[in-house]
């Protein structure tokens, strides 16, 4: 081999070299502008659910916020379907900037959703006295039916309110669950009058109820509720 042709050959695998360089390098960046497109774009779509949801509780929404991110949704995955025909020398500078644009767009789309959901689901609950629940249990009186509607209100509210973005449905589900908390606490009130209530918690306290409280109107009250057996009198 002449020393001509050895440097062809050499200049050759040096050029083949190169090009592998620049195929394995596009094609990294080509898989992780992929990967950051597909992220976005679930994120997208998750928020646009939760972006309506928002939309039910009354709050201010920019008119264009909705369609905004309906675009971004629509130009994120025109861009994923180029990426496969993008030559290998091709410029991404553009394509990196589109993806850039819309990841601090979902930024902000989710502080916006985040924090409104937040302000919804932390309003206070309807006051329940569960001391007063389970003491009414404990005495004999039949609310099992009134407990198990309020743990079930409260295990629903607490997965709605751990979510940090709203899916669909969830602010019938809020709602629904709210209510089920306030009507368990009318039938508390319903089921023992509040005077009442104070004597059956209080017996159940160390130091009782003195006396004097077991009034024949308040006796007569423990007798209806079939609990007045329950009750002892004890000398300090």
């Amino acid at each position: 081999m002449s020393l001509r042709s050895r440097i062809r050959d050499l200049h050759t695998s040096a050029v083949v070299a190169d090009n592998e360089h620049q195929v394995r390098l596009r094609t990294g960046q080509l898989s992780d502008l992929s990967d950051r497109i597909a992220t976005v774009v679930q994120g997208l779509s998750a928020l646009r659910v939760g972006l309506a949801e928002v939309r039910q509780l009354n709050v201010e929404i920019p008119a264009d916020l909705h369609r905004a991110a309906g675009h971004a949704t629509d130009g994120l995955r025109s861009l994923a379907a180029e990426l496969p025909d993008i030559a290998v020398d091709s410029d991404l500078d553009a394509a990196k900037v589109h993806v850039s644009n819309t990841e601090r767009f979902v930024s902000g789309l989710r502080s916006f959703v985040a924090d409104n959901w937040r302000r919804h689901v932390t309003q206070p609950l309807p006051p329940i006295n569960r001391e007063l629940v389970d003491a009414l249990a404990e005495s004999g009186v039949d609310v099992e039916s009134i407990r198990v509607a309020l743990e079930s209100a409260q295990g629903q509210l607490l997965a709605i309110v751990n979510r940090t973005i709203p899916l669909k449905g969830d602010v019938d589900k809020f709602r629904a669950a709210f209510e089920s908390v306030r009507a368990s606490g009318d039938q508390i009130g319903n089921v023992v009058d509040p005077d009442i209530a104070k004597g059956i918690v209080g017996s159940q306290e160390g130091a009782g109820m003195p006396l004097v409280w077991f009034t024949p109107v308040r006796l007569q009250a423990l007798s209806e509720l079939g609990i007045i057996d329950r009750f002892r009198v004890r000398l300090q």
